[in-house]
């Protein structure tokens, strides 16, 4: 039958008769978030009621009806078997990238709480190699970006203005701001001040559909985020959440160069009115190479843009 509108809700039914009874599917998206109740409940009557499974994505409401009261247990039996295969079909079907990054800028405060920002500062420490290096990380609108790391009382700083990058390393000689060259700046460049999928196709974004896959025991959807300055990025967003817990992308530059890393997203908190992953951690074929965890997050500080720019001499 033609869909219908229950509510605020639309709803599609399907009817299949199966042995003396009519299996009735009604397909619903309940709320906006698109989430469903998992249950399955038989009521042992002429109409008999089944609320399917919990999961994030539209709610499946399965209900079943005899013609006659005198419907036997073992016809019942049967049925729900059917239900469950019919369920699981259903199921298989991954949400379209839309409906993935719908549901993710709406469950880390939406677009409007995210376009107001103008910077954003983290504090925290950086693990690598048995070492803790406290840093401090500011970002700001136009893609700027700029970190002081304090490795054994010397500061390591890296930054980008939107347009070039430069960099401190007295660790390797570089004891003045020098500028960095095309390749040291090539992943500075793809640190995007706000999320790839908000305004994406607006921003040059492509955002398609790939495989899922387990990340360390969690089931996900694949998400590949491209544009035409080189920026490609792979989310693996939890099916039950729909947040990102793992982005795979390839190293730009150094001795790794050409190499996958991976960097897991965990212990998302709310700070104000945005949500932010607070811990992360890097892999490069499966090994862990960096932890960082952020303990203080700051939204719209006072900025003196001037930091992002190489000082001049």
């Amino acid at each position: 039958p033609a869909g219908l509108l229950r509510g605020e809700c639309p709803v599609w039914t399907l009817r299949l008769p199966c042995d003396g009874l009519i299996l009735e599917y009604t397909f619903s998206s309940i709320d906006k978030k698109a989430t469903f109740i998992q249950r399955i409940v038989p009521v042992l009557s002429d109409r008999h009621t089944f609320t399917s499974i919990n999961q994030q994505w539209p709610t499946l409401a399965l209900s079943l009806w005899s013609h006659t009261r005198t419907t036997t247990m073992k016809r019942i039996t049967t049925l729900f078997a059917l239900l469950l295969v019919f369920s699981a079909s259903v199921f298989a079907q991954a949400p379209s990238p839309k409906e993935i990054t719908d549901a993710y800028i709406e469950a880390i405060g939406g677009a409007d709480a995210w376009l107001k920002m103008e910077a954003i500062q983290m504090k925290g420490k950086a693990s690598m190699q048995g070492m803790e290096m406290p840093f401090v990380m500011t970002t700001a609108k136009g893609n700027k970006f700029h970190q002081i790391i304090d490795v054994q009382g010397q500061q390591i700083i890296q930054s980008f203005d939107g347009s070039s990058a430069w960099q401190v390393m007295p660790f390797m000689g570089i004891t003045e701001p020098t500028p960095m060259s095309d390749e040291e700046a090539a992943q500075l460049k793809e640190q995007v001040f706000l999320p790839e999928f908000i305004n994406s196709e607006a921003r040059g974004f492509k955002v398609e559909a790939v495989d899922g896959k387990e990340v360390e025991g969690t089931p996900t959807y694949g998400l590949r985020v491209t544009n035409e300055e080189g920026i490609d990025h792979t989310y693996y967003f939890d099916t039950e959440y729909l947040i990102p817990i793992m982005m795979a992308s390839t190293i730009k530059s150094g001795p790794q160069k050409g190499a996958v890393i991976e960097t897991f997203m965990s212990d998302y908190q709310e700070i104000e009115d945005v949500v932010v992953p607070m811990f992360m951690e890097m892999k490069v074929n499966g090994q862990s190479f960096q932890k960082i965890t952020i303990s203080e997050t700051n939204l719209n500080p006072e900025v003196d843009v001037k930091m992002f720019f190489m000082p001049e001499k």
